[in-house]
């Protein structure tokens, strides 16, 4: 397959879903977005730099999974198999 026809292919999955494609990626966002002020607010009230630190890195390895089902529903969208936004938190 040739790069035109591959970019024909792009546009067309593309054309009328993009929407789609990015709703898990805006979903996610927002999320970390209310972690990210929770967090601050929680370092901005004097707890040391290491509870923070410590709190941060717990609250980045929660959101990897959503991170990975954001991309794992934007692969099964590509690949025309079925795909649901619950994938995110599965």
């Amino acid at each position: 397959m040739n790069w035109t026809k591959i970019k024909m292919e792009a546009k067309s999955i593309i054309r009328g879903n993009l929407w789609n494609i990015l709703l898990p990626y805006i979903i996610t966002v927002i999320i970390s977005l209310g972690v990210s002020l929770v967090m601050t607010y929680i370092i901005g009230t004097g707890t040391s730099e290491e509870v923070g630190g410590v709190i941060s890195l717990i609250a980045s390895l929660a959101l990897y999974p959503m991170e990975l089902g954001a991309l794992n529903y934007v692969m099964n969208f590509v690949r025309k198999e079925s795909y649901d936004l619950n994938i995110l938190f599965n």
